[in-house]
């Protein structure tokens, strides 16, 4: 979970982050009602998403739990994998 420098557009970091945002978006979320789901502030859900913080396992975990359609696991596939 460590901040870094924003990293080049296909990274896995940046594809996570463009992905979170869509799918809050899509689901008419603020970041704030996304922290309180996942238990973390909204400052961690905007690092997520600008791709200034790299996501945990745990992270990506509790994004398929909320955001996973039918089981689908969008953030723990391999695509999506930061590290």
């Amino acid at each position: 979970m460590s901040v870094e420098p924003f990293s080049g557009p296909d990274s896995p970091r940046v594809r996570f982050g463009s992905e979170m945002r869509r799918l809050r978006e899509e689901a008419q979320l603020s970041q704030s009602a996304v922290a309180a789901r996942l238990g973390c502030t909204q400052t961690q859900v905007s690092r997520l998403e600008a791709a200034t913080r790299t996501p945990s396992k745990s992270d990506a975990e509790r994004l398929d739990r909320l955001f996973g359609a039918g089981g689908r696991a969008v953030f723990t596939s391999r695509e999506m994998v930061c590290g």
